[in-house]
């Protein structure tokens, strides 16, 4: 189960299609629900329809915040607080890849 910081209710991750590994991830921090989020950076619930949320750990950024002209289609992973994880997956993928070609 995961808890709203703010509201207190308790969510089973899949009954919010939350992956197994974003549950874990949020638990290692005060996660707010979809209906109590505010931005991360600038803590405003306001303009809720340019609110991004990190695909890797579920916070909301207004796409001003974090320097975005619009919505990004797709997957999206913030800088704020995953980069450090993004690098380290890509010198994983990297050296696999390099890696991958020796024999």
């Amino acid at each position: 189960m995961i808890c709203c910081a703010t509201c207190k209710i308790a969510y089973h991750p899949q009954c919010i299609e939350m992956p197994e590994r974003m549950a874990a991830l949020v638990k290692t921090y005060e996660w707010s629900c979809v209906d109590c989020r505010l931005c991360s950076i600038c803590n405003k619930p306001e303009k809720e329809d340019e609110i991004v949320f990190c695909d890797r750990c579920d916070r909301g950024f207004h796409t001003y915040c974090v320097g975005l002209k619009k919505l990004p289609q797709g997957t999206w992973i913030c800088d704020t607080y995953c980069a450090i994880e993004n690098m380290k997956f890509n010198r994983r993928a990297s050296a696999a890849a390099v890696g991958g070609g020796r024999r």
